[in-house]
């Protein structure tokens, strides 16, 4: 199946042509089996909860056509990943999503099909995620093309901080990292919702996030103030990323490090943990495998300009991450 053109040369295949109404009649007949009933819904001003429910997690992210998707991605694949990195987000907090509202912000050429693909793709990710979507807005652009998705989510037991992490910490991630975009998982992955539900059932783990602009940039931002000791061995590296050595010229754990978007968990835990234990109580749930990659080292041994001492002495004074301002 061709991927159809973002924005439309044919004045009857653009959301112009049609008008606000009739393309938010499209909208809400596309996202039919996520909207809810009743006054929950996105048929009035604003989304009237359920009382009884304390939603307590709330999250945002876009996808920007330029910056997060290009014409040669299919738009159902875009669809979904608007949904899936939110839901990663309350993932990353041990919690569960809820509900979500829907922000699209498109120029009057933009495509209807492309349009309609692209909720298709939004409306199987909030099925497979449990997403009810109640209410949005659509407003006009004179070029950019902005879908921004708002997430609600219920913490599952607790609600686990990305920062807090204490010396000599245990530092742990699930899954592969790199090749991300190499190997289409940029699009095409699945949210750690179960295993971050547990991981917050767990009372010695300390502190998570989701790793989405990279190891490189994001372990920095849990350790804050703390530098890490890093076993390079124990880094959980994608086929992709190894295949994009050999093209690149580039390590393959320069790539863990540094491609991004993998939406992995990245979580410490109390240094004395039984690693062994925990690891056997998580393979007995998860397929998804799990690394205890290094610690955090005591406050005397950081340094702050230096945040990953390795194993075998690697240099990595590059390996950042991915900075969306640069």
């Amino acid at each position: 199946m061709s991927i159809p053109d973002i924005f439309s040369s044919h004045p009857n295949r653009q959301i112009g042509s049609l008008g606000e109404t009739a393309i938010l009649q499209q909208i809400r007949e596309r996202l039919a089996e996520c909207i809810p009933s009743g006054l929950e819904g996105p048929f009035d001003d604003a989304a009237l909860l359920p009382r009884e429910e304390s939603d307590g997690l709330i999250t945002v992210d876009p996808v920007v056509f330029g910056m997060h998707f290009d014409q040669s991605m299919r738009p159902r694949e875009v669809g979904r990943k608007l949904v899936n990195r939110n839901i990663s987000d309350i993932a990353a907090m041990g919690g569960t999503p809820t509900r979500a509202v829907l922000s699209l912000i498109l120029p009057s050429n933009a495509s209807v099909e492309w349009l309609d693909e692209f909720l298709r793709g939004m409306v199987a990710a909030a099925l497979e995620g449990k997403v009810l979507i109640v209410g949005g807005d659509l407003s006009a652009s004179h070029k950019d093309w902005i879908a921004s998705l708002t997430l609600l989510g219920k913490a599952t037991s607790r609600a686990i901080p990305r920062h807090g992490v204490q010396p000599n910490d245990l530092l742990w991630v699930t899954g592969k990292l790199g090749g991300s975009l190499h190997s289409g998982h940029h699009l095409n992955f699945s949210p750690r919702v179960a295993e971050g539900k547990w991981l917050a059932c767990q009372p010695t783990v300390r502190t998570m996030m989701d790793i989405s602009d990279g190891l490189g940039k994001d372990l920095p931002a849990m350790l804050e103030t703390f530098s890490a000791y890093l076993d390079e061995t124990q880094i959980p590296i994608s086929p992709a990323a190894r295949e994009l050595e050999k093209k690149s010229g580039k390590s393959a754990l320069h790539h863990a490090f540094n491609d991004g978007e993998d939406y992995e968990l990245l979580f410490s835990t109390e240094g004395n943990l039984d690693i062994e234990e925990f690891t056997r109580e998580w393979q007995k749930i998860f397929s998804t495998p799990i690394s205890n990659i290094g610690k955090v080292l005591p406050g005397n041994e950081s340094n702050q300009s230096k945040p990953f001492i390795f194993r075998q002495k690697i240099e990595s004074s590059d390996w950042k991450g991915y900075e969306h301002l640069c």
